[in-house]
């Protein structure tokens, strides 16, 4: 099956080194081989909002380790999908825009307050929850999920959907599971985020 075309990448106009910054990441991800339809979706997002520029570390590689992650969850239109670990929300973000629908756990009250008010502001419908709010627990099993998180992998499965994937860490490596039935998960190994970050 190819891959869905996706429209011309167009960036929304702003301030013009924040243009550049996107750019830059689309042309990093194209070179590591990351589909067009991930492509489309970073040149849309406002990165500039998401992420604070304390380095150019914190602006170009963990948006483009954020892409990575979205990569490897193959994410199609209509996948309900749970993040554990909002963050900045810029996760959610390419996801709410590759046409996922999208419920978030934030663990932090100040990053799950400045998320969702970032969200209404672009108009992105993502639910987020706290983590003394159990409505995601509502829409399991789900497509796929992934957890910003160290997680156990019969955690995560026990949410999933037979078929279903989880992307997460362990360590410093990126891990990912396939629910393939009840009880049967394994676990691959994506890559090593310590080595990537070297090279990088």
């Amino acid at each position: 099956m190819g891959i869905t075309p996706q429209p011309p990448i167009m960036i929304a106009p702003e301030e013009t080194h924040y243009t550049t910054e996107r750019l830059k990441l689309v042309d990093e991800l194209k070179s590591q081989g990351i589909s067009d339809d991930i492509l489309y979706a970073v040149a849309q997002v406002p990165l500039h909002l998401f992420i604070r520029r304390e380095s150019n570390w914190h602006f170009i590689h963990r948006p483009l380790y954020s892409a990575l992650q979205v990569f490897a969850l193959r994410v199609k239109p209509g996948d309900v999908i749970l993040e554990k670990g909002t963050g900045s929300g810029y996760l959610s973000a390419l996801l709410c825009v590759l046409g996922a629908k999208v419920y978030t756990i934030e663990y932090n009250p100040l990053l799950h307050q400045r998320a969702v008010k970032l969200f209404g502001q672009l108009n992105y419908p993502i639910h987020c929850f706290t983590k003394d709010e159990y409505g995601f627990i509502d829409f399991a099993p789900y497509d796929k999920i992934i957890s910003q998180l160290e997680e156990k992998p019969d955690i995560l499965a026990r949410r999933l959907k037979i078929g279903g994937f989880a992307v997460y860490t362990n360590g410093t490596k990126l891990m990912r599971i396939i629910r393939f039935e009840e009880n049967s998960y394994p676990e691959e190994m994506l890559m090593d985020m310590k080595v990537w970050e070297e090279e990088g």
